[in-house]
């Protein structure tokens, strides 16, 4: 079974992974491919999505219940300007 986990800060090194992995980014091939998620990019990025997600965003890691293993993450936010929701 797969369970949604709040992520903590230093757990960031799964979404750089994913970000950075040239397989899982390449639906993204026009628009760059993968991007870079420097360590130094974390607690801004953290806080925004997470810590103070003024209930507009929401990101979670879908992780393994059984092994405790992260498998993909979910997100979703509030796109002001066309008052719609995006999925991630």
């Amino acid at each position: 079974m797969v369970i949604l986990h709040i992520p903590e800060l230093r757990e960031l090194w799964f979404r750089k992974e994913l970000l950075e992995d040239e397989s899982t980014m390449s639906f993204n091939h026009s628009w760059g491919g993968t991007i870079l998620f420097p360590e130094s990019d974390w607690n801004s990025w953290y806080d925004h999505w997470v810590i103070h997600n003024d209930g507009k965003r929401f990101y979670r890691y879908l992780r393994e219940q059984e092994s405790g293993r992260f498998v993909g993450e979910i997100a979703y936010h509030l796109d002001r300007d066309r008052q719609l929701w995006l999925a991630d």
